[in-house]
């Protein structure tokens, strides 16, 4: 996550921050890994509300994640995974 927006990574509140990473290591993004598979890019919307996460497989398909931010009752932001991966075929 090293080209994330460095307001978006190093200064989120802390109930934030852990959402995010749950969301980020959640079961579909483990669901989805196989051997072979090049480490993941995110890719950061201009709203910051909005994360795609994804990788290349080893027979040139990507799988990506859609990671989406909503705001609670209480003004906090909440991060969670939309839907299961998605592959696209070459």
């Amino acid at each position: 996550m090293g080209d994330i927006d460095i307001e978006f990574t190093n200064d989120p509140p802390q109930h934030e921050a852990f959402s995010f990473n749950k969301a980020f290591m959640s079961q579909e993004r483990r669901d989805a890994l196989q051997v072979g598979d090049v480490w993941p890019a995110v890719r950061l919307n201009t709203e910051k509300n909005k994360v795609i996460l994804f990788r290349e497989r080893k027979n040139g398909n990507v799988v990506y994640i859609n990671i989406l931010s909503r705001e609670n009752e209480d003004g906090t932001r909440e991060w969670f995974v939309e839907g299961p991966a998605e592959e696209l075929t070459k």
